[in-house]
C-alpha cells in the first residue's frame, strides 16, 4: 500500500493531527479506547457501546497492542478518506478555509460514525441527515456547486442529486423491488426485446442505490440492501448477459441501459470499511474482473464509435469506470489499446458533451485516481500528448479539468511547445477557479520534477501570474498559489527571481495580516531564508524578523471549529507552524553569520535587527509554554524521533546568536543594552542551569553569560551517502572544499565526474535540500548532530538520456586530497590491499609481525535451537513487549549507526526474531554450539568473535550488537574495522593488549615454512620484539592507539579473513 500520508492533502492531514491532539488526553503519544469513547460521544452525542468501540479499535489499532498510536489513526482516516473521495458526490465549494477544515473533522466524525448499526429508517435517516445531503446542481442558497473532479458518478451520474427526504423514499422503493429480483433477471434472460427494455432499465435504476447513497456512512447503513442486489446479479451471470444485449444494435435504447448498468456494477458496492481481502473491496476489483472475463472490451470500443450519442457517452464512461481507482485494471485496459480508441474521437467533429468524457477517461488512464507510485508506463500514455496539447485550446470547463489533470502525470519532462506554455500561463488569470486549480497542479508538478520547464515558465512570466493569483478570491487558489510558490522557494534556483518580483515583500505582508495564508507563508519564506546571504538581506530589510516574531502570537489559540465539532474548550497549540518559524529565523541568523566573514568588523547584522519587540513577542511565547499543562503540550507537539531539535532548543539557539552579536564592543545599536538585559531575563527564567540560589545572586541579566546550544564542530565530516540501495561511508577533512568532497564521494561509487548526480540533504522537515557548497554540507551537518551526515543521490536523466554514462567516459582528475578521501575499499586494511592468497603485504617490504584473524559472519540461525512453535511464541511477545514507536526510533538510530538501510534492518530483524530464544539473545554457550555446527572449532576464533561482538560485555550479544558488529564487518571503513579487531583481541575489555594476549593471537598465526606452528621460544621471541618495537610509552601495555599506530606503520600486520556462514 501506498503511503498513507501522500494520500492526504497538507491541509487533511493537519486537521487529522489536530483531531489526534484532542484524543490524546494525556499527552502520551497514544489513544486509548477510554480516551476515543470520550471524543466519540462529544462527536455523536450518544455514548459508543462496548461492542462498536472493540470494533473501532480493532479497525485503527493495527498491531493490537490496545492503543491507537498517530500514524495508526492517520492510516485509519487515510483510508477513509480514500474511500469518501472515491464514492461520494458533489461537493460545495467553500468560502473560508474554517468551512474547509469544518469539512475534514465532519469526515472524520462520518468515520466513527460508521461504527453505529441500524435497520430501522428512523436510524438511516438521522444519519443521513447528520452528514448532510450531498448533492449537485445548485443548493437551495442558490450557491454554486462543485463536484468532484475525478469522480465519473459525481460529474455525469443524475441520481446523486437527492435531497434526505428523496433518498428515504428511495430506499423505499427498491426494498419493494428487490422482492421481485427474479422475476427481472427471468425477464432480461427472456427473448422478449420489450419487456428486457424495461428490465434493464428497471436494474440500472435499482444500482444506482450505489450512488443515491452517495458517502460512505450512507451505504454503510444500508450495507445489506446493496450486497444482496450484487449477489443476485453474480449468481445469474448477469455481467454475460447485458454484453449480450449490448451487441444488439437495433435496440439504441437497451444498449445504452445495459451499458448503464455495468457502469454502476463495475466499481461494485463500494462499501464503507470492507476488509481488504473482501471480495467486496474496491482493490480487489473483482466486479471489474467479471467484466474484463465475459469478453467486454472489444464491444466497448466498437461501442464508443456508436451512432448515437448517447450509447457513445455511456460506453465512454464504462471505459474511464473500468480504469478508475484500480491501476492493475487500467494497464490491463491501456494493453488492450484503449487509449489509442479514445483518441479517436478527440477531433472537431465530436460533440463536446461526448469530448468531456473522453477527456475525463483519458485522464484515468494517465493516472488520474491512482497512487502516484502506480502511475501508467509512459509508452502507453504518451500517444495522448498531442492530443491533450490540441484539447487546452478548448474553452470548456470541464475538458480543462480534465485535460490539466491528466497533463500533470505526464508532462514533466517532456518538452512543452511555446504556444502551449504561453496558453497554460493564461488560463491562470483567465479562467475560473477550476481551472486554475488543475493548472496550478499541473505547474506544481513542473516545478517538482521537471526544473528546466520550470525555469521556461518562468522567464515565460509564471511568477508574474503568481503576484495576482496571491489576491485571488477564492480561497482554495490563494492556498494553492502558496504551494506552487513553496517549491519554487525549495529550487534555491528561483529566489533571485521571486525578489525581483517583488514576491517577498507581498509574502511578508501577507503573513502579517491574512489569517488563512500565513502558515503557509511560513514555509514559503523558510526557504527562501536558504538562498544566499544578499538574498536572505532581502528578507530582513522588508521586516521579515518582526514579523515572524510577531506570528508566534498566533501559536496558542482557541479553535471555533473544534470546538463546534468536538465540544474541545481547551487550548491548540501549532507547533508545527512555530516550528517553521523559529527555523525561518535560525537560517536568517545563519546566513547573517556567513554575511559577517566578507566584512571587516564581522558582526552578525541580521542578529542586530532583533528589536526589543521581537525579544517581547519570545518571552510571552516561552511563557504561554512555561505555563501549559505538559500533558497539552505533549499532545500538541508530536514530534517524531530524529525530527531535530525541540522549539525551546531553537529558541535558546536564537536567544544566544543574538545576545552575543548585541553583546559585542563593535555594535553601537542605541538599544542593544535593553535587549541584552531582556535576553539575559528570559534566560534565567527558561535556559539557565544553575541553581536558584546563584541566579538570585545575578543583578544585571545583561551580564548573564550565556553558553553555547551546541557544540564546537569536530575537525572532521562524517558522511553516510545513499544512491539506491547502495550505501557507502567516508570522513573527509572539514578543510576540505566542496569540488574535493563531490568527487571523493563520486569515486567512492565509482562513478565519473561528469554523470549528471544531484546530492541532496533531507531537512528537518523532511525536503530534500540540493547540497552544492560547504555552506550547504554545514546545514546539512545540523540536521543531525553528533552523528554522519546523511547525503543522498539522485541520478538526473534529461528528456532523451539513457540510465548510466556513456561508454568510456573520462574520469576527471581528482586532486591528491580528493583520491586520498576515495581510496579507502572494502579489502583495505591499515591502508595496504589484500593480495590474490590473502596475505597482507608492502610491496618492497618483508613482514614483521604478522596477525591471522577469522571473522565470522554466521546466520542468526546458528545461534538458536528453539523449535519453530517456540520462535512464533517468543515473537508474538517480543512484539507485545517492545511498543511500536519505539521499535521505530531503534530502527532509525540503527539506520544512523551503521552502514545498513532501513529495508536491511527490517530484514535482519525479521531473520533475527524468527529464531531467537524467548529473551532475544544470545549466550555464550549458544554462540559456540552454533560456530561448532558451522565448522568453526577453534576456541580462541570463538572466544575473538563473541568478545568482538559483545559489545557491553554483558556475556549476551542482543540484535543490536549483532547488527553493529555485523556493519563493520561487512561495510567498515578501516578505523572502524581496526576498533572490532582490537576489541576482539582484548577479551579482558581492560582497553589495553597484555603480552599473554598478544602471545595467544601470535600462536595461533606463526607457522613456519613447513606449515607447523612455531615453537613457544619462538613465540615468545616475537611477543617480546613487538612489545619492543609497538610499546611506545613501555608500559607493558598495548593501547588501541599503539596498536592503530602499528598497523598504520606497518610495524604489525593484519591478515584478517572473512568467513562467511551459509543458512
Amino acid at each position: 500500500m501506498e503511503d498513507q500520508e501522500n494520500r492526504l492533502s497538507e491541509f487533511q492531514l493537519a486537521e487529522i493531527k489536530k483531531a489526534f491532539a484532542i484524543c490524546d488526553q494525556d499527552g502520551n503519544g497514544s489513544v486509548d479506547a477510554s480516551e476515543l469513547r470520550v471524543v466519540i460521544r462529544a462527536l455523536l452525542d450518544e455514548d459508543p457501546t462496548d461492542e462498536e468501540m472493540q470494533q473501532i479499535m480493532v479497525t485503527m489499532d493495527k498491531d493490537q497492542n490496545g492503543r491507537v498510536e498517530l500514524q495508526e489513526f492517520i492510516d485509519a482516516m487515510a483510508d477513509w478518506f480514500s474511500e469518501d473521495e472515491r464514492s461520494r458526490g458533489a461537493k460545495r465549494r467553500k468560502l473560508n478555509a474554517d468551512q474547509e477544515r469544518q469539512e475534514v473533522h465532519t469526515q472524520i466524525r462520518s468515520f466513527f460514525q460508521q461504527f453505529k448499526k441500524g435497520d430501522n429508517f428512523d436510524v438511516i435517516r438521522k444519519k443521513i441527515s447528520r452528514g448532510g445531503s450531498k448533492t449537485g446542481g445548485t443548493a437551495q442558497d442558490g450557491t454554486l456547486m462543485d463536484v468532484d473532479r475525478n469522480d465519473p458518478m459525481a460529474i455525469f451520474g443524475p441520481e446523486n442529486k437527492m435531497d434526505s427526504t428523496a433518498k428515504l423514499e428511495f430506499l423505499k422503493w427498491y426494498r419493494t423491488a428487490m422482492t421481485n429480483i427474479a422475476r427481472v433477471i427471468q425477464v432480461i434472460n427472456g427473448d422478449h426485446r420489450f419487456e428486457q427494455l424495461d428490465a434493464v432499465s428497471h436494474l440500472a435504476k435499482m444500482l444506482s442505490i450505489v450512488e443515491v447513497f452517495g458517502t460512505p456512512s450512507e451505504r454503510r447503513a444500508v450495507a445489506d440492501d446493496i450486497v444482496a442486489l450484487f449477489e443476485q446479479l453474480v449468481r445469474a451471470n448477469m455481467v454475460k448477459r447485458l454484453i449480450q444485449l449490448m451487441s444488439d444494435n437495433s435496440q439504441h435504447s437497451l444498449q445504452y441501459h445495459s451499458l448503464r448498468c455495468l457502469f454502476y456494477f463495475a466499481p461494485g458496492p463500494r462499501i464503507a470499511s470492507t476488509p481488504r481481502e473482501s471480495l467486496l473491496h474496491p482493490d480487489q476489483w473483482f466486479f471489474k474482473r467479471l467484466i474484463f472475463s465475459e469478453g467486454a472490451m472489444p464491444m466497448l470500443f466498437t461501442m464508443i464509435l456508436h451512432p448515437n450519442n448517447e450509447v457513445r457517452e455511456q460506453a465512454v464512461l464504462v471505459l474511464g469506470t473500468m480504469a478508475a481507482h484500480n491501476w492493475e485494471a487500467r494497464d490491463e485496459l491501456l494493453r488492450l489499446r484503449a487509449m489509442p480508441a479514445l483518441l479517436q474521437l478527440v477531433n472537431t467533429n465530436t460533440p463536446l458533451s461526448v469530448v468531456r468524457k473522453v477527456s475525463w477517461a483519458i485522464s484515468v488512464l494517465c493516472g488520474v485516481t491512482h497512487p502516484t507510485s502506480k502511475l501508467p508506463p509512459l509508452e502507453l500514455v504518451s500517444p495522448a500528448v498531442p492530443h491533450l496539447g490540441a484539447l487546452i485550446h478548448f474553452e470548456d470547463e470541464a475538458v480543462l479539468v480534465h485535460v490539466l489533470n491528466a497533463l500533470a502525470l505526464i508532462l514533466p519532462g517532456m518538452d512543452v511547445d511555446p504556444n502551449a506554455r504561453n496558453r497554460l500561463l493564461s488560463l491562470l488569470v483567465t479562467k475560473p477557479a477550476r481551472v486554475i486549480l488543475a493548472d496550478l497542479q499541473l505547474l506544481k508538478a513542473l516545478a517538482e520534477y521537471d526544473q528546466t520547464q520550470t525555469e521556461l515558465f518562468v522567464q515565460a512570466g509564471l511568477l508574474d501570474a503568481l503576484t495576482k493569483l496571491i489576491r485571488h478570491v477564492d480561497i482554495e487558489v490563494r492556498l494553492s498559489c502558496c504551494d506552487l510558490l513553496h517549491l519554487l522557494a525549495k529550487k534555491i534556483l528561483f529566489i533571485e527571481a521571486m525578489i525581483k518580483t517583488g514576491l517577498v515583500e507581498m509574502l511578508i505582508t501577507f503573513v502579517n495580516h491574512d489569517d488563512n495564508l500565513r502558515w503557509k507563508l511560513v514555509k514559503v519564506i523558510k526557504y527562501i531564508a536558504r538562498g544566499t546571504p544578499h538574498q536572505v538581506l532581502q528578507l530582513v530589510n522588508n521586516k521579515a524578523i518582526q514579523s515572524l516574531c510577531s506570528a508566534l502570537s498566533h501559536f496558542k489559540a482557541f479553535d471555533r471549529v473544534l470546538t463546534e465539532v468536538y465540544k474541545f474548550c481547551g487550548a491548540t497549540y501549532n507547533f508545527e507552524f512555530v516550528n517553521d518559524i523559529l527555523t525561518t529565523l535560525e537560517k536568517i541568523l545563519d546566513a547573517g553569520e556567513l554575511a559577517a566573514e566578507d566584512t571587516v568588523n564581522g558582526g552578525n547584522k541580521f542578529a542586530l535587527e532583533f528589536d526589543l519587540e521581537c525579544i517581547d513577542q519570545i518571552r510571552k511565547f516561552m511563557t504561554e509554554i512555561k505555563e501549559a499543562r505538559p500533558e497539552d503540550l505533549n499532545a500538541w507537539r508530536q514530534r517524531k524521533p530524529g525530527e531535530g531539535n525541540s522549539v525551546e532548543a531553537k529558541v535558546r539557539n536564537i536567544l544566544y546568536k543574538v545576545k552575543i552579536a548585541h553583546d559585542s564592543p563593535a555594535t553601537t545599536k542605541p538599544a542593544k543594552a535593553h535587549i541584552s538585559r531582556m535576553i539575559g531575563e528570559l534566560w534565567m527564567r527558561h535556559f539557565a542551569e544553575q541553581p536558584a540560589q546563584q541566579q538570585q545572586q545575578i543583578v544585571d541579566p545583561a551580564s548573564v553569560v550565556i553558553a553555547a546550544p551546541v557544540p564546537a564542530a569536530a575537525s572532521i565530516f562524517s558522511i553516510k551517502c545513499y544512491f539506491d540501495d547502495d550505501i557507502r561511508v567516508l570522513e573527509v577533512p572539514r578543510t576540505a572544499s566542496w569540488d574535493e568532497i563531490r568527487i571523493a564521494i563520486f569515486a567512492k561509487y565509482g562513478l565519473t565526474i561528469d554523470r549528471h548526480i544531484n546530492i541532496t540533504y533531507a531537512d528537518e522537515e523532511g525536503d530534500h535540500i540540493t547540497v552544492d557548497s560547504l555552506a550547504l554540507l554545514e546545514k546539512a551537518s545540523l540536521v543531525t548532530p553528533g552523528r554522519a551526515i546523511k547525503l543522498y543521490l539522485v541520478e538526473k536523466h534529461g528528456h532523451s538520456s539513457s540510465l548510466g554514462s556513456p561508454i568510456g567516459s573520462p574520469k576527471a582528475p581528482m586532486s591528491p586530497l580528493a583520491h586520498r578521501l576515495a581510496s579507502a575499499n572494502d579489502d583495505d586494511v591499515g591502508g595496504r590491499k589484500r593480495t590474490r592468497d590473502g596475505e597482507v603485504k608492502k610491496s618492497g617490504e618483508s613482514e614483521k609481525h604478522v596477525i591471522n584473524t577469522t571473522i565470522v559472519v554466521p546466520p542468526a540461525s546458528a545461534f538458536f535451537q528453539a523449535k519453530p512453535g517456540e520462535a512464533a511464541s517468543s515473537l508474538v511477545g517480543d512484539l507485545n513487549n517492545i511498543r511500536r514507536q519505539a521499535q521505530k526510533q531503534a530502527f532509525e538510530d540503527l539506520e544512523m549507526r551503521t552502514h545498513f538501510g532501513k529495508a536491511e534492518l527490517e530484514q535482519l530483524y525479521s531473520d533475527w526474531v524468527k529464531n531467537a530464544s524467548a529473551d532475544g539473545q544470545v549466550n555464550r554457550q549458544q554462540f559456540e554450539t552454533g560456530m561448532i555446527a558451522l565448522g568453526i572449532t577453534d576456541p580462541l576464533i570463538i572466544e575473538q568473535n563473541f568478545s568482538a561482538f559483545d559489545q557491553n560485555r554483558d556475556g549476551l550479544i542482543d540484535f543490536r550488537e549483532f547488527v553493529c558488529g555485523l556493519s563493520t564487518v561487512l561495510r567498515g571503513d578501516t578505523e572502524e574495522r581496526l576498533r572490532f579487531m582490537f576489541k576482539s583481541y582484548d577479551l579482558a575489555d581492560r582497553g589495553y593488549l597484555t603480552r599473554e594476549e598478544i602471545y595467544k593471537i601470535f600462536h595461533a598465526s606463526l607457522v613456519t615454512a613447513d606449515g607447523k606452528h612455531a615453537s613457544d621460544a619462538e613465540i615468545r621471541r616475537q611477543v617480546e620484539s613487538t612489545f619492543a618495537e609497538i610499546d611506545a610509552d613501555g608500559d607493558g601495555k598495548l593501547s588501541y592507539e599503539e596498536f592503530k599506530h602499528a598497523v598504520e606503520t606497518q610495524k604489525l600486520l593484519i591478515n584478517c579473513s572473512v568467513h562467511f556462514a551459509k543458512q
